[in-house]
């Protein structure tokens, strides 16, 4: 089996949640699927780079990128704004826990415990975002070219 059940029911809150997302942000209706969807797929990007035994920061480089892809994908083919289906999309990714643990450390006066948790939740954000704007990037870099072309 490519997913255990676990992770199968993380697929499943990941679409659930950015569904949410996607409702509180005010998506428009038709696009409201399409956007939870680059949820479950980031998601699902993420799962299988971690089975493959990548590591945790190329599950998250990799899982922005996938975030990214779908985004521009649907955004032209939805004729809507990037932003519509991306912030959605990396919605699951958000490192909630090491979030969580850094605070809670901080809190008790465990300062490593609490730099060690901030280190790796700032390196992760830092891959996503980077998977994101590498993507970006080459659509513009390819958007440009093709209105050079027709000059």
């Amino acid at each position: 089996m490519l997913f255990s059940l676990d992770e199968c029911l993380q697929l499943l809150m990941a679409l659930l949640g950015s569904a949410a997302f996607a409702l509180i942000f005010h998506t428009p209706e038709k696009c409201i699927f399409p956007a939870a969807l680059g949820g479950f797929v980031s998601w699902a990007v993420y799962l299988l780079t971690m089975h493959a035994g990548r590591g945790y920061l190329m599950a998250c480089l990799l899982s922005g990128i996938a975030a990214a892809l779908w985004a521009e994908a649907f955004a032209r083919v939805m004729k809507k704004p990037v932003t519509v289906f991306l912030i959605s999309s990396v919605i699951p990714l958000i490192p909630g826990r090491d979030m969580y643990r850094t605070m809670s450390n901080l809190v008790v006066g465990n300062l490593g415990a609490a730099a060690g948790y901030g280190q790796t939740m700032v390196l992760s954000m830092i891959f996503i975002a980077g998977g994101m704007s590498l993507v970006a990037a080459a659509f513009l870099l390819f958007r440009g070219r093709g209105r050079q072309g027709a000059m």
